[in-house]
């Protein structure tokens, strides 16, 4: 009995790895796996160890998980390939892949990369914007200047007007002032003079009389 089972084991050992390699899997693929890229893909392209059928297909996520739209998808022979129709952004992308192996079986898989372009040029416009911003600036500052002058010129001849306006008046009013003073003295000096002559004439009538 033992003699019987020990070849069939043989047997089964030695088709065992055979029918291992015989199932598809991936072996190169661009972008590659967790590779870091500079630029967005224009493609992706997978390369199988066995040849893969027309039914095979992939799908395209971003970190999100929403797909994103590719264009013809191709297989030949072993490849399975299409197109990125719009560039990628940066950040991490899945790649699901499905495909249908040498023996009729369906077989999937996935791998990612990241994309992480440079981003100089898009800080280099921003930085041209503000430099218009202080051409606008020196056109204001001398506008106002002459107008402010002919501000200091007429205050200063104002107030000079006003001192020189109000010295005139003053001196009328002593100079007014003046002859008021010398009228009151000399009507002050009549009366007494009149009130001495009264006195004297009052005197000279009583001596007459006595």
């Amino acid at each position: 009995m033992m003699k019987r089972v020990l070849p069939l084991i043989l047997v089964f050992l030695l088709l065992l790895p055979g029918a291992a390699l015989a199932h598809s899997r991936l072996e190169q693929s661009v972008p590659a796996a967790d590779s870091v890229l500079d630029n967005s893909p224009s493609a992706i392209e997978m390369t199988f160890n066995t040849k893969i059928e027309k039914l095979s297909s992939f799908k395209l996520l971003d970190e999100n998980g929403e797909q994103i739209e590719t264009e013809r998808t191709e297989v030949d022979n072993d490849t399975l390939s299409g197109k990125v129709k719009e560039p990628l952004g940066n950040g991490t992308y899945t790649v699901d892949w499905t495909i249908i192996g040498a023996d009729g079986h369906t077989i999937n898989g996935s791998y990612a990369f990241t994309v992480n372009a440079a981003v100089q040029e898009e800080t280099a416009t921003p930085e041209a914007a503000p430099s218009s911003e202080p051409s606008a600036e020196p056109s204001t500052v001398p506008s106002t200047e002459p107008s402010a002058a002919p501000d200091n010129t007429s205050t200063d001849g104002g107030e000079g007007s006003g001192e020189n306006a109000g010295s005139p008046s003053d001196n009328n009013v002593e100079k007014a002032a003046s002859p008021e003073k010398s009228s009151t003295a000399s009507i002050i000096a009549f009366v007494i003079i009149g009130i001495i002559v009264c006195a004297v004439v009052v005197l000279l009538l009583r001596r007459r009389k006595s």
